[in-house]
């Protein structure tokens, strides 16, 4: 889980959290235990929940010492910031080299994406609801700013591909259907059937142009 990665093309940065990280590591070794705080923070938010998230219980997770977590975040708010970045950045990164797919088919582009998405979220279930309760992070703002980047990708992979419905109307429908999947996956989901799932409905959807039958 690499939250200081470089971006894809076609992929922009989201603007610098509200809790920036206290510096940013620079050898790979300072990176490995800051990139390790932020898994360990999603693995203790997703079992404890956010209240009892504590930066103790994160350090503990991380194997590093406190004083180690507190040299790149000043706070647990930082700490979940840097998480929402480094999730949010692998869900547009699948999102981009899917749909980039050019030498596939829609429905097949739209599968493997689908199932990319869901595999990122899906090694910590609960994790964006507790993200999204998390006081004093920036988790709703840069959400919608990764949420607008995926939606205009895909507008413009329906619009090329030739569907039948308003492609920026229909792009809106399948993001915001596909956040209320994400914002529920469970341990117990199978991930591969509920991207299936999601396909299904999205090519049935699209290959109706959203008219009324004539009388």
């Amino acid at each position: 889980m690499a939250s200081y990665s470089r971006s894809l093309p076609g992929v922009s940065r989201s603007p610098e959290p509200a809790n920036s990280p206290r510096r940013k590591p620079r050898q790979a070794r300072s990176q490995a235990s800051a990139e390790a705080v932020v898994q360990a923070a999603a693995q203790v938010l997703a079992r404890e929940g956010y209240p009892r998230a504590t930066t103790n219980r994160i350090a503990e997770a991380a194997g590093v010492s406190i004083g180690t977590l507190y040299q790149y975040f000043d706070s647990k708010e930082a700490v979940f910031d840097a998480l929402t970045d480094t999730l949010l950045r692998e869900a547009v990164r699948a999102v981009v080299e899917h749909l980039d797919d050019h030498g596939a088919t829609l429905d097949a582009r739209l599968e493997r994406m689908a199932v990319a998405v869901i595999a990122v979220f899906a090694r910590y279930p609960g994790v964006l609801r507790q993200l999204d309760a998390a006081l004093g992070s920036s988790f709703r703002a840069r959400l919608h700013a990764a949420k607008e980047q995926s939606r205009a990708r895909l507008a413009d992979t329906l619009r090329r591909a030739g569907v039948r419905r308003a492609p920026d109307l229909a792009a809106r429908v399948l993001a915001d259907t596909a956040e209320g999947v994400l914002f529920n996956l469970t341990a117990d989901d199978d991930r591969d059937a509920l991207a299936r799932e999601l396909v299904a409905l999205a090519t049935r959807y699209l290959a109706d142009d959203g008219r009324s039958p004539a009388p």
